[in-house]
């Protein structure tokens, strides 16, 4: 945007800071409509731009000046300060300020204008009084008589002016009596009658003759002035002639040289054929031709140089790729080597374990013959021990009938259950002896290929190898995830049971090891549970999560549909153990974008295991941000401080300070938002200086809740404002925080939102006080957009302290549309407050004039209206129905308000002649009938209509009975009488009735 535009657009809104940085540079221009960034600022009543700018642009006159279009938009305050320096100055009619007020501003202006200006004329010889009559300102009338500027003859003048251009009797008396009592007395004639279609008496002749003297010396001078034209006109004619002489000279030149110039081109077209580049003109006759041409050329050669700059750069790019994929390659390669070393060692732990059978056929059937007894001796022993605990139990504190437990299988998520099941046990055994006897007969049946044996030292039997590969065939128990950890997960587990604990999921591959019940059998001879790996446990080790067959299992740890891992779901569990077991799935996001540590920031209540949850996730999560949606940007700090997780917030301080939502929101501000100030101090260091434009600061989160602690150590974020324009201090002075105000004073007293909003309007509006107090020196007289003053709002919510304070300072500003703090105040009936206003703001009309007793009235507020009624009855609404307050009051039934102004107003007509009882009677207004019936009965309007025709007309009978007696006789101009405004025959015999009994 252009920045002369924006020069003015900001003296327009008041930005002050934008009006200092572009000063030296703009300063004295104007825009279209020939106004200055002064003159902009005073019209829309920015007064610090004003107060600026007053040095440097002050006094510049176009078709107005600034002190004129402040007065014209009754902006006080700015006219105020304008007025020393501008007082003198005029329009090109010679109007001056005071001339402007006196015609369409309050008393206040007349009053300070008064100072600098007096009885000065326009090119029509009118003066500051002739415009008061014009602009029907009886008051402003008589403050300019009063001050004693105005000579004897210009009082009478405007009276005689008056007689021409207004019909108001009351502002002719007034000027008739003071033009007396100065000496020029008006002739007894009766003046009051003259109108511009009466005889004109001698002083009327006098004055026109002194107006028709000064019209002819206009007149000489405009024909001097015609004269003057004349002659200039004849000097340019013959100017005009010289020049035509001197074109046909040069147009004759012209044509040599165009002929020498068509020879130059040709040969130009000749020379860049030659040229090895594409010439899109076919020929050249002109400079313009030839400038073409030389822009295409300078294009192709700008363009064959970037092609050939991004083929270099391609090459670049392709060099660079070729490098990195070649590093790949060697990483790949890396890491390929890594693998088939660690599978050439597992391979061959795994020929080791299948080599370690033993050869000796016979002594491995005799082992499988004593196993199978002794399994069968342990399946009668575990039958009567169920027989036992379902009779009742094993009792507490019985010992284990053998060294060894028996290990159960249980899925982590059943860990919880205090008893397992027996039935399983027992199926399981059963299956267990039925594999073996099968195994046995077809080693005896069959001769097997026998490998070349290989006896690893420290190995277990070849037979117990076998078994744990039968039992790793048979287990419904998917292998872990790491097989290496099982020693240390077989002392973690355990059941609630005396008799028995949960293996760890490497080790247990069946519901109950046949080993162990031939240990619960006292079978010496069977060896006890082996702690070496086998070759499933071996196998499935190296399996990534999602190639395991046991997929089904809860063990597993997997990926649900909505992307939440084992480990998120125990983090919001609270689930420790889990946690730690499932640690490698950390860093990862589910489908809404968060990780494990996110999650527990948001669980609601926060227990002591997701703390320590937190504290191991912690280092591995910390720092990470949600990629995408409404929260990206943020991390587990910002989302525990928006579910005002307090507790997990101060975990995260020292990991996760520092972010910044895409939005702009920190951890700083959410903990001022909710108040916190230990955590919001321990940020400040890290993200005070954190701020997107437009957003709510700390500062001002601090301020609105009253926090002066987090206040004084926000200081450094002072004068930023939000979206529209709010600061931190008119968010403390909407709440009251008088502390908070105190401290933000001197920083951001006189800042004004978009709408021209200030803080003290804000303390004023909620009634404040202290507030209010601390904001008046700097802020008294910054007003709203729509012209509301701090003083009006206070008036309008009756808030008598506030009002009382800014009296001085804001008393007489109206608002835009001219209504003022009294007529609030009386429009609401706030007594108190009106008392305070009335010597002040009294006899003022709005814009659609409106007075303050015609607002009490209409609302009835009686009780104000006693106190308005002095001041300003009779003021009536000439430019619309001609209404006075008592008028108003009667149309709309208030009775109370009525009988206070029938002192004042009665006899009083609106401009079609109608009283207010005419009114009431048309209404139905019984109660301000019955008031009025005696004070205003008889009166007539011009056709000679009267209050008991219109009861009459509207069918009003209880108004009707109260003015038939006064008003029966009375006939209209057409010789009509009330019988003849009858509606209906009801209508006409209740008036026959009136008659009869009367």
């Amino acid at each position: 945007m252009d920045d002369s535009l924006q020069w003015f657009k900001a003296a327009k809104r008041g930005d002050l800071e934008f009006i200092k940085q572009n000063f030296q540079k703009m300063k004295g221009q104007k825009n279209k409509q020939e106004m200055t960034a002064l003159m902009c600022a005073a019209k829309y009543g920015r007064l610090d731009v004003v107060t600026f700018l007053l040095e440097a642009e002050s006094r510049i006159v176009t078709n107005t000046t600034a002190l004129l279009l402040a007065v014209q938009a009754q902006n006080y305050s700015v006219a105020k300060c304008l007025a020393p320096l501008e007082y003198d100055l005029t329009t090109s009619d010679g109007r001056t300020a005071l001339m402007l007020a006196a015609s369409d501003c309050d008393t206040v202006f007349i009053t300070m204008l008064l100072t600098y200006l007096g009885n000065e004329n326009d090119v029509y010889w009118k003066t500051a009084l002739e415009y008061a009559i014009l602009g029907s300102k009886q008051r402003n009338l008589q403050v300019l008589i009063e001050s004693d500027k105005f000579t004897p003859k210009q009082i009478q003048t405007a009276y005689y002016y008056s007689l021409t251009v207004t019909n108001d009797m009351e502002m002719r008396s007034y000027l008739k009596t003071e033009a007396g009592n100065r000496g020029a007395p008006i002739s007894q004639t009766n003046s009051a009658s003259v109108s511009l279609s009466a005889s004109i008496n001698d002083e009327c002749v006098e004055m026109i003759n002194n107006d028709l003297d000064r019209i002819l010396t206009v007149n000489r001078e405009q024909e001097q002035t015609i004269q003057k034209l004349q002659e200039k006109i004849a000097y340019f004619e013959e100017q005009e002639d010289r020049l035509k002489s001197t074109i046909a000279d040069e147009y004759t030149r012209q044509q040599a040289t165009d002929c020498t110039i068509s020879s130059i081109f040709k040969q130009i077209q000749l020379e860049l054929s030659k040229l090895p580049f594409t010439i899109t003109s076919t020929s050249i006759d002109s400079p313009e031709d030839l400038f073409k041409v030389i822009i295409s050329l300078v294009e192709q050669s700008t363009a064959r140089s970037i092609a050939y700059d991004l083929v270099v750069d391609e090459l670049k790019k392709v060099r660079e790729s070729v490098r990195q994929i070649q590093l790949e390659l060697k990483r790949y390669s890396d890491a390929l080597s890594e693998s088939f070393k660690e599978g050439t060692i597992l391979f061959t732990q795994l020929q080791r374990n299948i080599l370690g059978k033993r050869s000796d056929k016979d002594r491995l059937s005799m082992e499988y013959e004593q196993r199978v007894k002794s399994l069968e001796a342990a399946l009668d022993l575990a039958r009567k021990t169920i027989d036992e605990l379902r009779a009742g139990g094993v009792p507490g504190g019985q010992k284990s009938m053998c060294d060894k437990e028996v290990y159960v299988w249980l899925p982590i998520q059943q860990r919880q259950l205090t008893r397992p099941s027996i039935e399983p046990i027992v199926t399981s055994l059963m299956q267990s002896v039925r594999s073996i006897s099968s195994r046995t007969s077809r080693n005896r049946n069959t001769t097997p290929h026998k490998p070349q044996q290989i006896q690893v030292p420290g190995a277990p039997p070849t037979w117990e190898l076998d078994q744990k590969s039968l039992r790793a065939t048979r287990a419904s128990a998917p292998t872990g995830r790491d097989s290496l950890s099982g020693e240390k997960e077989r002392q973690d587990v355990s059941i609630h049971s005396p008799h028995f604990v949960v293996a760890s999921r490497v080790q247990t591959q069946s519901p109950i090891s046949p080993q162990d019940i031939a240990l619960r059998a006292s079978v010496e001879h069977v060896p006890t549970l082996t702690h070496e790996l086998s070759t499933t446990s071996v196998l499935a080790s190296n399996a990534s999560p999602r190639q395991s067959v046991g997929s089904s299992s809860r063990q597993q740890l997997l990926v649900d549909d909505n992307g939440v891992t084992t480990l998120m779901e125990a983090a919001k569990n609270g689930d420790v153990a889990g946690v730690k077991t499932a640690m490698s799935q950390s860093k990862r996001y589910n489908n809404e974008g968060f990780t494990a540590l996110m999650i527990i920031a948001q669980q609601n209540p926060i227990t002591k295991g997701h703390i320590d949850a937190l504290r191991m996730l912690a280092p591995l999560e910390g720092g990470m941000t949600v990629q995408s949606g409404k929260q990206s940007g943020a991390t587990a700090l910002i989302l525990a401080l928006e579910a005002k997780n307090f507790s997990v917030a101060e975990e995260l301080l020292d990991i996760e300070a520092g972010h910044q939502r895409e939005n702009g929101i920190t951890a700083l501000i959410l903990a001022t938002f909710h108040n916190n100030e230990g955590i919001a101090t321990r940020l400040i260091e890290t993200e005070g200086k954190l701020l997107k434009q437009g957003i709510q600061t700390p500062l001002m989160n601090a301020a609105s809740h009253g926090n002066v602690g987090l206040v004084k150590k926000l200081l450094f974020q002072a004068k930023r404002v939000k979206q529209g324009g709010w600061t931190a201090l008119m968010m403390a002075a909407q709440k009251g925080h008088a502390s908070v105000v105190e401290l933000l004073e001197p920083y951001e007293a006189g800042m004004q939102k978009d709408d021209g909003t200030t803080a003290l309007l804000l303390a004023a509006n909620s009634g404040f006080l202290e507030a209010a107090r601390i904001l008046a020196p700097k802020e008294a007289g910054l007003l709203h957009l729509k012209g509301h003053s701090a003083l009006l709002l206070a008036a309008r919510s009756n808030y008598y302290e506030i009002v009382k304070l800014l009296l001085s300072k804001e008393a007489g500003i109206p608002a835009r549309n001219t209504v003022t703090a009294l007529m609030y105040a009386s429009q609401k009936g706030h007594v108190e407050t009106v008392q305070l206003l009335l010597d002040y703001e009294a006899g003022r009309m709005s814009e659609d004039q409106w007075t303050a007793l015609m607002y009490a009235a209409l609302n009835n507020q009686s009780e104000v209206v006693k106190l308005l009624a002095p001041k300003e009855a009779r003021m009536r609404r000439d430019k619309y129905t001609g209404a006075t307050a008592m008028i108003i009051a009667a149309e709309h039934g208030a009775a109370e308000s009525v009988a206070v102004l029938a002192d004042y107003e009665a006899k009083c007509v609106d401009k079609v002649g109608c009283t207010a009882l005419m009114v009431a009677a048309q209404r139905g207004q019984t109660a301000v009938v019955r008031i009025l019936c005696d004070k205003e009965s008889g009166v007539q309007t011009p056709e000679g209509i009267t209050a008991l025709m219109l009861a009459i007309q509207y069918s009003h009978r209880d108004c009707i009975e109260l003015l038939y007696k006064q008003e029966c006789n009375l006939r209209a101009t057409d010789g009509s009488n009330c019988t003849h405004y009858c509606v209906s025959t009801d209508d006409l015999q209740f008036l026959q009735s009136l008659a009869q009994s009367s």
